[in-house]
Order: C-alpha cells, then sequence, then structure tokens
C-alpha cells in the first residue's frame, strides 16, 4: 500500500469518527438540533468516497481493515476526550496491535 493511500486511508478514519461524534452529539441533543445529523451524514459521505477512491488500487480487505482500525483509534480519543469514556489496558493494547498490523498489511503487498 503506497503512503498515499495509507494518508487518504487515514483521513477517512478522521472523516468517519466525526460523523460518529456528530451522530452521538445529535442523538444526544435536544429536538430541533438536526444540523448534527446533515453534518454527519456528509462527513459519512466524503468518508466514504475517498474510501472508494483508494479501492481502485488497494484490496479491499486491507482498505477496510486500514479504516476500522483508524476510525477506532479516532473514536477512542474522541470518547475519552468528549464523553468521558474510558478504555481497559486490554482495549488499548488491541489498538496498538492493530495500528502495528496496518504496518504488516502494507508491507506485505510490496
Amino acid at each position: 500500500m503506497s503512503p498515499l493511500n495509507v494518508a487518504i486511508l487515514f483521513c477517512v478514519g478522521i472523516f468517519l469518527a466525526g460523523g460518529d461524534f456528530a451522530m452521538k452529539t445529535w442523538s444526544s441533543s435536544e429536538q430541533g438540533k438536526s444540523i448534527w445529523y446533515i453534518f454527519a451524514i456528509l462527513l459519512y459521505v466524503v468518508g466514504l468516497t475517498a474510501y472508494g477512491y483508494t479501492l481502485k488500487s488497494v484490496d479491499f480487505a486491507t482498505a477496510t481493515y486500514a479504516i476500522l482500525i483508524f476510525n477506532m483509534l479516532f473514536v477512542a480519543v474522541v470518547g475519552y476526550t468528549y464523553f468521558n469514556d474510558t478504555l481497559s489496558t486490554f482495549e488499548l493494547a488491541g489498538i496498538v496491535f492493530g495500528i502495528t498490523s496496518i504496518a504488516f498489511f502494507s508491507f506485505s503487498k510490496t
């Protein structure tokens, strides 16, 4: 996987995590705050469009796995920062192993 594709998938993870944040904010807000819902949908559309672009040159499984790991990382950071979520030691270890596995996926195709 080229560095450009890794960067694009990294950004896709950010967009999807932003969509998750906006959706969580919408779901816990008062009625009439549909701007968060619209913002979430826009972030999802942009992220998934970029994901589709990477599928031209990256295996489906590799691209999907990278997005899931990046998304999980960003959602964990946002959850900890804004929603006071906590992660166990095993969950943190899983994130570290997931990031490491992206490197293995990237180098296995070269």
